[in-house]
């Protein structure tokens, strides 16, 4: 992130336990005047970015590591903003599982994005396979205001699968 200050690095927690645990890790590594934690929902963080934070030009580094059903529309936030600077680079996590098939989608055929998937194993589950992501984002890839076209039936059935998996990985163990 760039901004009148020079470089800073920003984070989204969505948890204020898990955000009070990297401010302290931040202070512990003495990298706290480097980094700022901030806490909510990135549906309501995102869009109110550039006027929190005064003189914010450009975003170079975007990681996504949430719940995979939000990446584009996060994603959509940043770039319609004008936030992402041209070359910015976008990796995302856990794509194929439990995945991100809308996000996927429009990577792939977004002129303004040149992506590769990377096959790795899912952290603590030998034998099983995740995808990352990595972009890269050209802003005069195409005209201004061209868009991807809506994902096909198919990828919005696999959207809304891939969601309801996570709604189940998060609820309460009643056995």
């Amino acid at each position: 992130l760039h901004s009148s200050g020079g470089l800073q690095l920003l984070s989204l927690e969505v948890d204020a336990a898990h955000a009070a645990i990297a401010r302290n890790l931040l202070v512990f590594a003495g990298v706290h005047h480097l980094v700022e934690v901030l806490t909510g929902h990135s549906e309501d963080v995102l869009p109110r970015l550039s006027e929190r934070f005064c003189g914010v030009k450009q975003i170079d580094f975007v990681f996504l590591d949430q719940r995979g059903s939000r990446y584009q529309a996060d994603l959509s936030v940043l770039q319609d903003s004008g936030l992402l600077s041209d070359g910015a680079v976008i990796v995302a996590d856990n794509v194929l599982k439990p995945g991100a098939p809308h996000f996927l989608w429009h990577m792939l055929k977004s002129p303004h994005f040149t992506t590769e998937i990377v096959s790795l194993g899912e952290f603590a589950m030998p034998g099983v396979e995740d995808w990352m992501t990595i972009s890269s984002y050209s802003s005069a890839a195409a005209p201004e205001g061209v868009r991807v076209a809506s994902p096909p039936a198919l990828i919005r059935t696999l959207e809304w699968r891939a969601e309801q998996m996570r709604a189940r990985a998060h609820e309460k163990d009643l056995g």
